[in-house]
């Protein structure tokens, strides 16, 4: 790990660096979509999300990623191959297929994302992309209000700028609320008054999705953040704040549940303990889960239009849900249980080496980015589905992480040392 893994001010852009401002806009909204779907030129989409996976591919083979990963987290990639090994027992292998190349294509990205890059160089990265996503949703919704603004009967009014929903706005905001946060830190000058600009632009648009899941991740996020800045800062105060939530939470939780305060914190939130019929799709969906429990559907077919269950389903919901808004269930119903055990253990093994980085580091900001990233990613996958979800940024960046901690922390089990390493 580096010692000193500051925001060094560097005028040197390579097409890599490109590449990730390109694709980090691309995976964070729908502009590619708006564009040219919007004019008839479907196909052009298809061809434009290839030529993005095949660069990721060109700079993950040439920069030694994918060899690197081989090493040091084979788990990671057997995660990845399982969906692709899904086309032979998927019930529409055509489709497994058109939905892997796009899964494969992302995680190659992000692999290379986090293996390539130190932590502070990628949030850099990704917060420029993000901010061209901030600025042309601005456009979008002041000049554009046709694409920029919802017009449908469910959320007449609420705001999605280069995006097809307002979650999408709202996660994009959130995510880029943390960047900015992080980005802050260690810049001066007249690039920390745009950072500062575009933080308060991000929690407007924020603030006009009415995303309730990406208001209350954005809390976690910066609450989490702000832990580790503490720790960095006053590691005796830190301490202290952590020993008082592990004794305050679980009771504040408790008098929640027994005053029902729950139902009026969701009611603040716009929802109910439906949250918004995400409840009554899982428990719809959990009997097909059940049918196939060993090795689900096959990768990113089961809510295909006019099967048996979805119309059963819509008759049920009077909606006709495209996926389970929960990351567990999506991926027990592509993969089933074996798809679910091996994306469980990347991930846990990933949070304790984040925990061992930022243990190691802890006068170091941004050591922490990778646990607060890994924390808040799955914080959303309990109401929305970012996991195995290709053309994702959130999914992008999440096995960007696990990358960045393969290179960066090393388990030695055999002589039962776990020791940081220069990534």
């Amino acid at each position: 790990m580096t010692g000193s893994d500051d925001f060094s001010i560097s005028t040197r852009i390579s097409l890599g660096d490109l590449l990730v401002i390109l694709t980090t806009l691309v995976f964070s909204s729908d502009l590619v979509e708006l564009t040219f779907r919007g004019i008839g030129l479907g196909a052009v989409v298809q061809v434009f999300y290839l030529g993005i996976y095949a660069m990721s591919l060109l700079v993950a083979i040439l920069t030694g990623t994918l060899s690197g990963l081989a090493r040091t987290c084979p788990l990671a990639l057997l995660m990845i191959a399982l969906p692709v090994l899904s086309m032979a027992w998927s019930f529409d292998p055509n489709e497994t297929l058109q939905r892997v190349i796009g899964l494969v294509g992302t995680s190659i990205f992000g692999f290379y994302l986090g293996w390539h890059y130190t932590t502070a160089r990628l949030i850099r990265l990704v917060t420029w992309g993000m901010i061209v996503n901030v600025t042309l949703s601005l456009i979008a919704i002041v000049a554009v209000p046709a694409i920029g603004i919802d017009h449908s009967q469910q959320w007449s009014g609420t705001w999605i700028g280069i995006h097809t929903h307002k979650n999408e706005l709202g996660g994009s905001m959130s995510l880029v609320i943390l960047l900015l946060a992080y980005a802050l830190f260690d810049t001066g000058g007249p690039l920390r008054f745009v950072f500062w600009t575009y933080l308060g632009l991000s929690v407007l648009l924020l603030a006009g999705s009415s995303s309730a899941t990406s208001i209350l991740t954005t809390a976690i996020s910066l609450a989490l953040m702000s832990i580790f800045v503490i720790w960095a800062k006053a590691p005796g105060l830190a301490r202290l704040l952590m020993l008082l939530s592990v004794v305050f939470v679980p009771f504040f939780a408790f008098l929640a549940w027994y005053a029902d305060l729950f139902d009026l914190v969701l009611e603040a939130f716009g929802k109910d303990s439906n949250l918004s019929s995400r409840v009554d799709i899982w428990r719809l969906v959990w009997p097909y889960v059940g049918d196939r429990w060993w090795l689900g559907y096959g990768y990113g077919v089961f809510w295909q239009e006019n099967l048996p269950w979805m119309n059963q389903m819509e008759e049920r919901l009077h909606f006709a849900p495209f996926y389970s808004h929960n990351g567990i269930i999506e991926t027990w119903i592509g993969g089933g249980i074996i798809l679910v055990i091996v994306t469980v253990s990347v991930y846990l093994l990933g949070l304790f080496k984040a925990f061992v980085r930022v243990a190691g580091e802890p006068e170091v900001i941004t050591a922490s980015f990778p646990i607060v990233m890994l924390l808040v990613f799955i914080t959303r996958n309990i109401t929305e589905s970012a996991l195995l979800n290709r053309n994702n940024i959130f999914w992008a960046l999440f096995v960007a992480m696990i990358a960045t901690l393969a290179r960066d922390v090393r388990l030695r089990l055999g002589s039962g040392t776990i020791e940081p390493v220069e990534g």
